[in-house]
């Protein structure tokens, strides 16, 4: 789909706004389970709607496979590299985060999803819909923004209503318990899926809790279990043989061994002070605890993530069956991210496994965020003086450091003593790093927290990469091998005074002009020749495929609905054209034209049944012959009237 671009204000989505973007160079949206969903597209400053493209207006694009679009907020425009800008935009349903609802109670989830627009501050357009029904009383004491509540926030409802799956669709917002579903979907390496890679992390992870009550007040003892904690379901252990002393007597047969099993604890206070409105018993307190560790496995955080996924019905959320042998990986795992093109429609990566963002990282407004986020500034910042104090003596140069108004510091290397007289200048904070070359007006390179770099000039023996985006390449001999694909060598560049061109050596396929033309070569033998040519228009629709096989030549041609109406054809015995007719439910001949070297020429008319009407014959022996309907005799100047009589003849 081409995104387009709409003003600030617009709600209905249906118009082509300012303009749909067909200059767009990218257009990617990443969505995360419960979690991120945000959209960054590359665009010219030579486009048509460079100047219209703002902070505040929306680009409207699809997302996933369903084929309905979505639309994304700008918040963001780089300054442009080599003529072009990248746009940062998040999904509408980010404003929620700045619509605050009064303070309510409700006495389950329907209720409460109802009570997010009745008690609303401003006016709400959105929608809010469930598919659960847990039965929960909730309470909402202060203020609070919408977005926080839904989830990332303590007493938010994925707290409260057992979790949950959310879809943002426009302005509705629906809460599931699964989003997604098992379609059946199988990914295998090296027919659907490329670029495997797989992640286990299991230092966040937890196999015990330790339960305890605790008085506000500090007017009663707290409460705690004597065995100390409880251990969750599918923790591993290890098994030792061992036989001491202090354990011989226990054994009847002194040359027996005692197999022990031995849990791997890795122990997290629970504290259950508010679920109880006075101190409960020991055995209360653990009835409670149990509670928690209900449905609770020991399972480190294990994620998959893959590219070129070449299925049309994998979504967010769904349970995919993914088989790499290679890696000894067999397993049914759920979608928690998803990377779509936006210009191709289809996706170009998934991520499978545990959730890696939440809510949580979307969400500023809550005060426990804003913590954690001051602590994890904090730190980083701590980092970020040491790098910059081993760099600096190494290239000696000068580091300044200021205060940011949002907390934390700004770290800046220079060439001068002071700042402001040096020309060149490095900056590094929890965000990335990055270069000026003048005083610090514009930073024109560099690398961000996510990895993604930007630099003038890049040398290196080996770059590893699914895409690379460019104007320019400069090399001697250059390979394309895709992974499912036939390599391609581009040999030498040749050049006249008027015209250039690449010579390409091998076989596969390979586009021009982003996709507008496609050409597929590849010759079974030596005296075989298949190359197929492809045009489409700015949208994608097919328009003329030519084919060139075994010394013929052949044309096709298609109208908007790419529906055939004419083809072309050349061979070794001659020439021939033929226009279609479309009456909505079959493609069928109007007329032919064929030049034979043997036959001579025909031109020949058909009815809506396909009948031969008319048809004129210059036989190179018979001579001409002109014919009504489908009867008559070969013959100079023959003519039927469809009844077999004979107007001129030999």
């Amino acid at each position: 789909m081409i995104p387009i671009l709409y003003r600030k204000d617009e709600i209905a989505f249906r118009s082509n706004g300012i303009g749909r973007l067909t200059e767009a160079i990218s257009c990617t949206v990443t969505e995360e389970r419960n979690g991120v969903y945000e959209l960054e597209m590359q665009y010219p400053n030579t486009g048509e709607y460079f100047n219209d493209l703002q902070i505040g207006r929306y680009i409207y694009a699809t997302h996933d496979n369903g084929g309905d679009g979505q639309p994304f907020k700008i918040y963001k425009i780089s300054k442009p590299i080599n003529g072009v800008c990248t746009y940062s935009a998040q999904h509408i349903s980010y404003q929620l985060s700045k619509i605050t609802v009064r303070p309510f109670t409700a006495d389950g989830v329907v209720s409460a999803m109802a009570a997010l627009r009745t008690n609303s501050m401003v006016y709400n357009d959105f929608q809010f819909h469930t598919t659960k029904n847990t039965q929960v009383a909730y309470e909402v004491s202060v203020p609070s923004s919408v977005r926080s509540l839904l989830g990332g926030s303590e007493n938010s409802f994925l707290d409260r209503f057992g979790g949950g799956e959310y879809k943002f669709d426009v302005f509705d917002v629906w809460l599931y318990q699964n989003r997604g579903e098992d379609r059946g979907v199988s990914i295998r390496y090296g027919k659907n899926m490329a670029d495997f890679s797989m992640d286990t992390e299991a230092h966040d992870t937890y196999t015990a809790i330790a339960p305890y009550w605790e008085d506000s007040n500090g007017e009663e003892t707290p409460v705690y279990l004597p065995e100390g904690y409880l251990t969750m379901a599918n923790v591993p252990t290890f098994a030792s043989n061992l036989v001491t002393d202090a354990l011989a007597d226990i054994f009847t047969d002194d040359s027996q061994t005692l197999d022990l099993d031995y849990y791997d604890i890795e122990i997290v206070p629970l504290d259950l002070s508010d679920e109880f409105d006075e101190k409960p018993t020991v055995d209360e307190l653990r009835d409670r605890a149990m509670q928690e560790l209900t449905g609770m496995n020991y399972t480190p955080a294990e994620n998959i993530t893959f590219r070129s996924v070449e299925t049309e019905n994998i979504y967010l959320c769904d349970t995919v069956h993914v088989y790499f042998p290679k890696m000894n990986v067999t397993a049914s795992m759920k979608v928690v991210k998803l990377t779509w093109d936006a210009l191709a429609d289809r996706i170009t990566k998934i991520e499978c496994g545990t959730p890696k963002t939440s809510f949580s990282d979307v969400i500023t407004a809550q005060i426990n965020d804003q913590i954690k986020a001051s602590e994890a500034v904090s730190n980083i910042d701590t980092y970020a003086s040491s790098f910059m104090q081993i760099i600096s003596q190494g290239m000696g140069l000068f580091i300044t450091k200021e205060s940011k108004p949002q907390g934390g510091y700004q770290y800046y290397m220079h060439n001068r003593p002071n700042r402001s007289d040096s020309q060149y200048q490095w900056t590094i904070n929890s965000n990335g790093f990055a270069v000026s070359q003048d005083y610090g007006a514009t930073w024109t390179a560099g690398i961000d927290s996510e990895g993604n770099a930007v630099f003038n000039m890049l040398s290196a023996n080996v770059i590893n990469a699914m895409e690379i985006h460019g104007s320019y390449v400069d090399g001697g001999e250059i390979t394309f091998a895709p992974d499912s694909k036939a390599p391609i060598t581009a040999k030498e560049v040749i050049y006249s005074d008027d015209w250039g061109g690449v010579l390409f050596e091998g076989k596969g396929e390979f586009s021009v002009d982003s996709g507008t033309v496609t050409i597929a070569a590849q010759g079974s033998s030596r005296n075989r020749d298949e190359i197929y040519i492809f045009g489409k228009d700015s949208s994608g629709y097919l328009r003329n495929i030519l084919n060139m096989v075994d010394s013929a030549l052949e044309l096709n041609h298609f109208d908007d609905n790419e529906d055939m109406t004419a083809y072309l054809r050349l061979n070794n015995n001659g020439f021939g054209v033929t226009v279609y007719r479309n009456d909505g439910e079959a493609v069928a001949p109007v007329c032919e034209l064929v030049l034979n070297k043997k036959t001579g020429i025909r031109l020949e008319t058909y009815d809506s049944d396909l009948n031969s009407k008319v048809r004129i014959t210059m036989h190179p022996s018979n001579g001409l012959g002109i014919y009504i309907s489908d009867s008559g005799y070969n013959g100079l100047g023959f003519v039927s009237d469809g009844n077999g009589h004979m107007v001129l003849g030999k």
